[in-house]
């Protein structure tokens, strides 16, 4: 590209109306050109606006820093530096290159005073400008970042002011709020962050507030149910200790009453066969009073024979009686006959007759005698088997009795015996649903001593999680007093 002193700008082919001054005093950005020797050549009305020198002042200048730099200062531009090293200005004076761009850039940024004395912050770009392969000079573009700073600057402070509000919340100071002063330079958005962060702190104090008053009710609350939660823990470990004793009792009560169904079975079976026994004894009570009723009657026949015997003796006495007058007179013959024979001569025949008599008479006497003694011996026996038979009769006549008496004990012990073997029967199967339902006591017992374990040590578990839940509590709480500026050991108001 070349320029025209005119003004007049062109590109090889293509003429343009208006020359290259003209456009770029249009431009709002400060630029300005240098040519080979360094000298402006070009120094468009924003550079004006932003140096307060004029086109002329910045080309009457020995070195364009002094147009930038009002405190006499001969420091190199960006211009300087690239027009003295154009393709290693990077290399020899540490300058940034802009790699998106497609030609040689370099990017720099620096402070000065403006024309009213202010201090502006600017960053600013230079391309080296060749025609074919020969430098001719330097374009250089300054771009005013004051404000871009300040509002950075600003966005700092109020990010800081953000961060310390912040920390001192952190800290437990909830009464700290966030201090902007909102200007030109403050985004309004990041304004309205502040206060934001403001309402927070309201709404966080507020909130700190009731959580540290909910805290403290539910540290109570919570040291309440822990305290609650041992008693029961230590009521829980009772009852299982007794639900232990009942299921050992329940389970005795259970060994008992399966004996004691076991012994109404054996007392069942015995009083069954004491019936049995009984109905059998009963039958003997029967033959026996038959067979003592056939003994009645044998008796009464042996009185009646014994009766007749004692008419015999009788009937013998009155023989003997008959026997011994016979014998007396025959006695009485046989002395008439001795008699007789003394008065004949030859009484040897009376005599011999008379021997016999007498010899008779003696032996009738003698038998007769013997008779007696029988007779008498009979009597006697007679007597005695009369009253043997009468003390029989009476004894027969007793046993009959108790006989009869035995029958109807029998016959009362037979019914009885069989109302408790219905009654022992029943109190079996009571008793044996006493075992059976003993049984299933002991066995929900054993259920239950084991629940009531099982309870035992959830509520041991509960206990030490509200334990736990306390110890939480209580650092809540500390936590809530560190928010709310309060040290951990103050009480609330």
């Amino acid at each position: 590209m070349t320029t025209a002193p005119g003004g007049e700008g062109r590109d090889d082919e293509t003429a343009f109306p208006l020359g290259f001054r003209a456009i770029l005093d249009r431009i709002g950005t400060p630029l300005f050109v240098l040519d080979a020797d360094g000298d402006v050549v070009h120094w468009n009305e924003a550079a004006t606006e932003l140096t307060g020198e004029t086109e002329a002042e910045a080309m009457a200048k020995e070195h364009v820093s002094e147009a930038f730099y009002h405190d006499g200062r001969r420091a190199k531009t960006l211009a300087d530096k690239v027009l003295e090293a154009p393709e290693t200005a990077d290399e020899k004076f540490g300058l940034p290159t802009v790699d998106t761009a497609d030609y040689t850039l370099y990017r720099d940024q620096s402070t000065m005073l403006d024309a009213n004395g202010n201090k502006r912050h600017i960053k600013f770009s230079a391309a080296p400008l060749y025609e074919g392969d020969e430098l001719v000079g330097v374009v250089e573009m300054v771009q005013d970042r004051t404000d871009e700073v300040r509002q950075n600057r600003r966005t700092v402070e109020l990010v800081e002011e953000l961060e310390a509000t912040m920390a001192k919340m952190q800290e437990g100071n909830l009464d700290a709020r966030a201090s902007v002063e909102v200007d030109e330079y403050l985004d309004a958005e990041l304004a309205a962050v502040a206060h934001s962060l403001n309402e927070m702190g309201e709404q966080l104090q507020a909130l700190v507030g009731d959580v540290s008053a909910r805290t403290a009710h539910l540290d109570t609350a919570t040291a309440d149910v822990a305290e609650s939660a041992q008693e029961i823990n230590r009521l829980a470990d009772e009852q299982s200790e007794r639900t232990g004793a009942v299921a050992d009792e329940v389970s005795t009560l259970s060994t008992t009453v399966q004996q004691a169904a076991s012994r109404a079975d054996d007392a069942g079976e015995t009083s069954q066969q004491a019936r049995q026994q009984a109905l059998e004894g009963r039958e003997r009570a029967d033959e026996l009073r038959s067979l003592m009723h056939d003994a009645e009657a044998a008796n009464e026949s042996i009185r009646d024979d014994v009766a007749a015997v004692g008419d015999a003796v009788d009937r013998i006495e009155s023989v003997m009686e008959a026997i011994d007058v016979i014998a007396t007179e025959t006695s009485f013959l046989a002395l008439y006959a001795n008699v007789e024979a003394a008065k004949a001569d030859d009484g040897d025949g009376v005599a011999v007759v008379a021997n016999e008599i007498r010899n008779l008479a003696k032996t009738t006497r003698t038998r007769i005698d013997e008779v007696e003694s029988a007779v008498d011996t009979i009597r006697s026996d007679t007597e005695e088997a009369v009253t043997s038979i009468e003390t029989t009769e009476s004894r027969i006549e007793a046993g009959v009795s108790e006989v009869e008496e035995t029958k109807d004990l029998l016959y009362d012990v037979a019914a009885t015996a069989g109302e408790a073997v219905e009654d022992i029967e029943e109190v079996s199967a009571v008793t044996d649903d006493q075992a059976e339902s003993a049984g299933e006591i002991a066995n929900v017992i054993a259920d239950s001593q084991d629940k009531a374990s099982t309870v035992a040590e959830e509520i041991s578990d509960i206990a030490a999680a509200t334990e736990e839940q306390s110890q939480q509590v209580a650092e809540i709480d500390a936590v809530i007093a560190d928010l709310a500026g309060r040290e951990e050991d103050d009480s609330p108001d």
